[in-house]
C-alpha cells in the first residue's frame, strides 16, 4: 500500500550548508525529513516542520527484545535538535510536542507516523499518561488497517504492556474507557482468559465499573456471551473505531 509521505535522510556531509541552515554547523552526519510523497527535496524547499516531524518519527527504535530505544547513530545531534526545535516552536515540554505534532501527523498523513512519533514520546517522556493512551490507540487502529496479520499481531502484543504501567486517573473517562476495552480485547485474543471463570473476573475487576459509552458496553456483553456459550470471538467482532 502506498504512504502519502516519505521519510529522507539527507548527508550533511554532502551538503554543508543542510548542516548550517538546520542549525548544527559542524555536524557531519544525516538528518531526517518527513515529506509528502510528491513534494520536492531541495535544500530550499525543506522547512523547521518537516525535520521536526523527521525527527519524532525516526528517533525511537526497538532493540532484539523488542525494547523501545533511542537512535544510536548521532544521538547526541538528534536529541539536542528537538530540543532547539521544541524551544522554537514555543511548546513547554516534550510531552506538549509530542502530542500536538502526532495528532497533526495522524490528521495528515495517518496513524503510521502519529504511532512512530508517540515512540519518540515513550522516550522523552516516559511518565506522559497520555502518550501511552495515545500510542495505545494508534496501535489498535493500525493493526486494523495494515495487510500483515503478523504485524498486526505484534501492534496488538504491545498494547496491554502499554496499558499496565497507565496512571488512570492522569485521563479523561472517555480516553480511559477505550483503553480499558481495547486492553481486554487484546489480552482476550492472546488468550489471557483461558483458565475457567477468569474472563468473568476480570470484567468484574477491570471492565464493568470504568466503560459506559453504549458501543463499548454491547461489545463487552457480546464477549462475556461468548465466553459463557463457549465461543470464540476474533479481531473482526470487537474492533470498535
Amino acid at each position: 500500500m502506498s504512504v502519502p509521505y516519505e521519510l529522507v535522510w539527507l548527508s550533511c556531509k554532502a551538503q554543508p550548508a543542510l548542516a548550517e541552515r538546520f542549525f548544527v554547523p559542524e555536524f557531519q552526519g544525516e538528518l531526517p525529513f518527513l515529506v509528502a510523497a510528491d513534494a520536492p527535496r531541495k535544500l530550499a524547499a525543506l522547512s523547521e516542520e518537516q525535520l521536526l516531524h523527521g525527527l519524532l518519527t525516526s528517533f525511537a527504535e526497538r532493540d532484539q527484545n523488542g525494547a523501545l530505544v533511542p537512535r544510536a547513530e548521532d544521538r547526541e545531534t538528534l536529541v539536542m535538535l528537538l530540543e532547539i526545535l521544541r524551544q522554537g516552536y514555543t511548546f513547554a515540554s516534550f510531552e506538549e510536542l509530542v502530542l500536538e505534532t502526532s495528532g497533526l501527523l495522524r490528521s495528515k498523513y495517518g496513524v503510521q507516523p502519529s504511532q512512530a512519533a508517540l515512540c519518540t514520546g515513550r522516550l522523552l517522556a516516559p511518565d506522559s499518561a497520555q502518550i501511552r493512551a495515545d500510542l495505545m490507540l494508534d496501535l489498535w487502529a493500525a493493526s486494523a488497517e495494515i495487510a500483515d496479520n503478523g504485524l498486526a499481531v505484534e501492534y496488538r502484543r504491545l498494547i496491554p504492556d502499554l496499558f499496565e504501567g497507565l496512571d488512570r486517573a492522569a485521563l479523561h473517562a472517555p480516553t480511559l474507557e477505550v483503553c480499558v476495552y481495547i486492553n481486554m480485547v487484546t489480552r482476550y485474543l492472546r488468550d489471557d482468559f483461558v483458565e475457567t471463570g477468569a474472563l468473568e473476573a476480570f470484567l468484574v475487576d477491570e471492565v464493568i465499573d470504568v466503560i459506559r459509552e453504549p458501543r463499548l458496553k454491547e461489545k463487552v456483553q457480546a464477549l462475556a456471551t461468548a465466553a459463557r456459550d463457549d465461543q470464540r470471538l476474533d479481531f473482526a467482532d470487537l474492533f470498535v473505531a
